[in-house]
């Protein structure tokens, strides 16, 4: 019943985007909007999530290792909308995720919402948290994992059966001219990161890993918005994890927010959040997630 019912919503966009009265309509105002990535860790106070949403000031934000409780304390102090999973394929538990959102919540589905934009607009967000162990970047420290092949397969056989039901909605919502946006803690690294050139560059233990979960993303035909700024990942190399400061510490870019829209559609910014001692362009006091978040702004129907 549930793949009926997401078939019949990708029906009712395609028809409402082809109707007769949206021809030859006028143009629709642009809109700024802003979409955010937050793992806001599990043990951190509620006040400390609504002051980062409240201070970054995001429009949408997909919310990893947050309960119900939470969620729904958050938008009603925000006066935002809301709506939290429950245990899906992308979700790790049935108090996991969860999408806010300062404009209209539509239709919901196992991973995500679709969010009505001031003009009238629809978008699809995705929030996502998947399996954080075993992790490979630590079996690589570790002596674990010496090659990048195992790598992969490692971390394949961990997060792709999650990721991959994620990516068949994604990949239907597109195919109907759907804007689509997934944010998330993958618990993986990027293959945009993990590079030849990084290796060169005694990045990632000078290893190159085609890390399977980023490669299945932008291979649906989505954008990270963060590389997509960004193109260069050894000048910039992201980190989301972590914001505690440690000797034996592997940090990396496992928090990303992933685009898919339409051409005259524009990524203004990138910017990561975090404490006011991290490297992060967003600094807030009292900031207590282990996780940098990421916001990315947007505006719709540019020339």
């Amino acid at each position: 019943m549930k793949n009926i019912g997401f078939i019949l919503l990708l029906a009712l966009l395609w028809s409402c985007g082809n109707s007769p009265k949206n021809q030859g309509a006028e143009e629709k105002e642009t809109v700024s909007f802003t979409v955010m990535s937050f793992n806001v860790l599990y043990s951190t106070s509620v006040e400390s999530t609504i002051k980062t949403i409240a201070e970054t000031g995001a429009d949408i934000t997909g919310l990893q290792e947050a309960s119900d409780e939470r969620i729904e304390e958050t938008a009603d102090s925000l006066g935002y909308y809301f709506h939290a999973f429950s245990k899906a394929a992308g979700n790790l538990s049935d108090n996991d995720t969860g999408i806010l959102s300062r404009f209209p919540i539509g239709k919901e589905f196992e991973n995500g919402v679709m969010v009505e934009l001031p003009n009238g607009d629809e978008i699809a967000v995705f929030s996502v948290h998947l399996s954080a162990y075993p992790y490979e970047p630590y079996d690589i420290r570790d002596g674990k994992i010496e090659t990048a092949a195992d790598a992969e397969t490692a971390a394949g056989n961990t997060r792709l059966p999650e990721i991959n039901p994620v990516l068949e909605q994604i990949d239907s919502l597109m195919n109907a001219g759907v804007p689509v946006f997934l944010t998330g803690d993958y618990n993986e690294p990027s293959h945009l990161d993990w590079t030849e050139k990084a290796a060169e560059n005694d990045m990632h233990f000078s290893m190159a890993v085609e890390w399977p979960v980023s490669k299945a993303v932008v291979d649906t035909g989505m954008e990270d918005a963060y590389r997509e700024a960004y193109p260069d990942e050894v000048a910039k190399n992201g980190i989301t994890w972590t914001t505690n400061l440690s000797e034996n510490e592997v940090y990396d870019r496992i928090d990303i927010v992933y685009q898919a829209m339409p051409a005259n559609w524009a990524l203004n910014s990138v910017k990561r959040v975090g404490r006011p001692e991290n490297d992060s362009a967003v600094k807030i006091p009292g900031y207590e997630s282990d996780h940098y978040a990421v916001i990315a702004s947007y505006s719709t129907n540019n020339e």
